[in-house]
Order: structure tokens, then C-alpha cells, then sequence
């Protein structure tokens, strides 16, 4: 008797409707989702634009109109902002936000069977991991010192840090190119993502396509000398030691550079948030 009791309980449980793992993670659960990918992709992106803006008023306010007093002890402020330093920070940050962020997507449109996107924001994810890699550790830069020691400043008439630079930045461009050309359409079903897709990839194409070609006919000191002049009225201030040549590079490869790079970076960040957004909302156009 005993024995039957345990068994028709047993019955009973088998009966009993579970919630599967596909309810779980399925439409039906959308707005289960962390909360940093529940941020405004517009927030983010006014937010790092702030920084870069409050990192050029210093500049302007201190080094160029010179209403702070710095002293003699102290370089300029352009030297402590920029070229690995806080805004440059910023992309240090905002890139593995990206790729953490992309990943995550990347599952869980795997699992609501949106196999494209999926794929998109995977390679995205591949993607913003090595531009950190090359972005914190400078790897271009050590290629360029050994083949720059080892064969001389020019490789088949071209200066040799443009000569490896350039395959540099191909084969570092071609992961989120690649995911464009695939993938980009299924990418551009999200009506809010629509704006970060294009700024995100139209400046960091710029950055990359500049630096690639910045020590081709000293194009950086040209351009840097050309601001200074025409903008900054020739008060760029050049640090104690530095050659002005060399100062007006960094004012393009440091200030100009760091501030796209940054601002293309909060971009790649707008496309997963925003994209995220729109599958939570169901915004999402069919595919064609």
C-alpha cells in the first residue's frame, strides 16, 4: 500500500508542467536581461563625447588661451589627456564592454534562431577583442621598431612604418569588415542601431586608413602644422625637449586620433545596446 502511494506521487509530479529552458530564454522572457545591456546607447555615446569635449576645453582653455597658470615644472595638458592617457582610457573600457556585450547578444539571438545576426555580432565581438589587444598593447608599433632596425627606414621606396602598417591595419580591419559585408543587413534590421552602425564604422575606417598612411610625405606633421597655424593662431604649445615637427604630429596622431578613435568606440558600443533594445521591444525588421 505504502509502495503504491510513493509511485502514484511519483505519477502525479511527472505531471506537473515545467518551464523549459527555451520559455526561459525565449521571446517570451525578453526583459530578462543584465542591466548594463539594459543602458541607452545614446546615453553612452553623450556621455563619452562629454569626456572628449571637457578634454578639449582643458587643451583650449589652458595650453592655448593660457587662463591657467601650469608653471615651468609642467608640460603642457595636451601631454597628460590624450595619447595614453584618459581619453585614450575611454577606449579602453568602452572595448570590452563592446566585446562582452556583443557576445552575450550573439547567444542570445543564437537562441531565438536569429542565426545572421547572431553571426554579426559574434565577429563583432572577435573584432573589438583584437582592436583592444592592438589598441593597450601598441603591437603595430614593436613590428614596426624590429623592421625599422633591421632594414632601414624605407621598404621598396615607401617609409618602412607605412610599409608594415598598412597590411597591419588590412588584416586587423578585415574580422569587422568581414562581419559588414556578411552580415551587415541583418545588422541594419534594427532601427536604432542604424545610426551607431554607420558613425561607428565610418570613423574608425578613418582613423585606421589615416594612421595606416601618417608617416607617408610626413602627412601628420604637415597636417598638425596646418591646425596650428590656420586654427590655433601658432600657440600650440610644444613641450620642453620635443621637436616642434614631432609636436605638431602628436597633435593630429594624439588629439585628433584618440578623440575619433574614442567616439567610434562608444559607437560599436550604441550597436549592441541599441540592438538590444530593439529585440526586447520587438522592433526588429524580417529578414529578406
Amino acid at each position: 500500500m505504502v509502495g503504491w502511494r510513493v509511485a502514484q506521487r511519483r505519477e502525479n509530479a511527472l505531471d506537473v508542467p515545467v518551464e523549459s529552458t527555451d520559455d526561459r530564454v525565449g521571446e517570451g522572457n525578453l526583459e530578462r536581461w543584465p542591466v548594463p545591456l539594459r543602458a541607452r546607447a545614446r546615453t553612452v555615446l553623450l556621455l563619452v563625447a562629454g569626456l572628449v569635449a571637457l578634454a578639449w576645453a582643458a587643451v583650449v582653455w589652458i595650453d592655448l588661451l593660457g587662463m591657467v597658470e601650469r608653471g615651468d615644472r609642467f608640460k603642457p595638458v595636451w601631454v597628460h589627456l590624450f595619447n595614453d592617457r584618459p581619453v585614450e582610457w575611454i577606449q579602453w573600457f568602452i572595448l570590452p564592454a563592446t566585446t562582452v556585450g556583443a557576445a552575450y547578444l550573439a547567444a542570445r539571438l543564437h537562441h531565438l534562431e536569429e542565426q545572421r545576426p547572431a553571426s554579426f555580432f559574434f565577429l563583432l565581438a572577435i573584432a573589438t577583442a583584437l582592436m583592444l589587444i592592438e589598441d593597450a598593447g601598441d603591437i603595430r608599433h614593436v613590428i614596426s621598431d624590429y623592421v625599422v632596425q633591421f632594414h632601414g627606414d624605407r621598404v621598396l621606396g615607401l617609409p618602412t612604418r607605412v610599409a608594415t602598417d598598412v597590411p597591419y591595419f588590412a588584416l586587423l580591419a578585415a574580422v569587422p569588415l568581414y562581419a559588414l559585408i556578411r552580415y551587415g543587413r541583418d545588422a541594419w534590421r534594427a532601427p536604432g542601431a542604424r545610426p551607431y552602425l554607420v558613425t561607428g564604422f565610418g570613423l574608425y575606417a578613418l582613423a585606421g586608413a589615416s594612421s595606416g598612411i601618417r608617416h607617408l610625405g610626413d602627412l601628420y606633421v604637415r597636417l598638425g602644422a596646418f591646425i596650428d597655424a590656420r586654427i590655433m593662431g601658432g600657440r600650440f604649445p610644444v613641450p620642453e625637449g620635443m621637436d616642434p615637427d614631432r609636436a605638431h604630429f602628436f597633435l593630429v596622431d594624439s588629439l585628433l586620433e584618440e578623440s575619433v578613435e574614442s567616439l567610434a568606440a562608444a559607437c560599436f558600443l550604441g550597436i549592441v545596446l541599441a540592438f538590444a533594445t530593439d529585440v526586447r521591444a520587438r522592433r526588429l525588421e524580417s529578414a529578406r
